[in-house]
């Protein structure tokens, strides 16, 4: 875990300098790094709205508890894997809010992910056979 950061971007004491990109796991790479990316530039420039000092400081410890009240270990507390604990398209939603921007992702993308996600963390693929086919 690292720590402490506010959602998972920026450090808590220097909101405004100290960012982490790309941390979190089970997200789609592209969409989690330009939304982290906007969130560190709108914190950079004192636009990001909609959290206050206490929001930063309560942060980590509310995600602990949510992922303690759902029996979840806390080495998934950067995954979104636990849809009903945290989930990457509510968090995008959030981090849009935070630098007014809109939420972009269309609902057929996020079915076309997560039945991917579903699949991968169910069907057991044979590496070297997927190479060869290439």
């Amino acid at each position: 875990m690292v720590s402490p950061l506010f959602e998972h971007v920026a450090h808590k004491d220097y909101l405004d300098s100290f960012f982490v990109i790309g941390l979190n796991f089970w997200a789609i790479s592209s969409m989690l790094f330009e939304h982290q990316i906007a969130f560190a530039i709108a914190l950079i420039k004192r636009e990001a709205k909609g959290f206050t000092k206490d929001d930063v400081k309560k942060w980590e410890n509310k995600r602990i508890k949510d992922l303690q009240e759902n029996e979840h270990s806390l080495k998934h507390f950067h995954y979104f894997e636990h849809p009903n604990t945290y989930n990457q398209w509510g968090y995008f939603e959030q981090l849009s809010k935070y630098t007014n921007s809109p939420s972009w992702i269309p609902n057929v993308f996020i079915k076309i992910a997560m039945h991917f996600f579903g699949e991968w963390k169910t069907q057991h693929v044979n590496i070297e056979k997927l190479i060869t086919k290439f």
